[in-house]
């Protein structure tokens, strides 16, 4: 079994995702992990955040490096894979995700979302108009999703049940 965690950034994709797969014996892949070291490794470019990599590549670069490592990683088994927050964008992306496994999108409300972004020291989701980009990406995880839990609540414990109730 696979378990594949979606949802806006900053909802504790890669935070439940190590987790859940410590809690169900799992392996555990981080997207945005497997696409630093791939960038580091491809553009012989030491880069430590996730970030970097965006601002180096720009939009339309990051997200095809983004495809490509998760059809690289698409015959993973007994995985939890936390994705990147704008991986479902890619519209390629999302038959290879429900290939992989059960899709689990970490629903984050409007308010909840807006707060953790803007919280951040910065991001360049911060230059953007957040409640579009709230919409679009909601929008897009809720049709992907095979189950959705909303982990608004900022007691990580009541969350993380949430989750395991989920995928059990």
């Amino acid at each position: 079994m696979n378990i594949v965690l979606i949802g806006l950034k900053n909802s504790g994709k890669t935070t439940y995702g190590a987790r859940l797969s410590e809690d169900k014996n799992l392996k555990f892949l981080d997207l945005d992990y497997l696409v630093l070291q791939s960038y580091n490794k491809n553009y012989q470019q030491k880069v430590n955040k996730i970030s970097d990599v965006y601002a180096r590549l720009g939009d339309a670069r990051f997200r095809d490096l983004e495809l490509s490592e998760i059809v690289r990683h698409k015959k993973i088994a007994k995985t939890v894979l936390s994705t990147g927050g704008g991986s479902i964008i890619t519209k390629e992306c999302l038959p290879v995700l429900k290939e992989i496994g059960k899709i689990i999108y970490l629903y984050l409300s409007e308010n909840e979302f807006i707060d953790r972004i803007m919280g951040k020291r910065s991001t360049y989701l911060q230059t953007m108009d957040l409640p579009s980009v709230y919409k679009f990406r909601h929008q897009l995880c809720q049709k992907a999703a095979d189950h959705i839990v909303n982990v608004s609540e900022r007691n990580l414990e009541i969350s993380y049940n949430k989750i395991l109730t989920s995928v059990s």
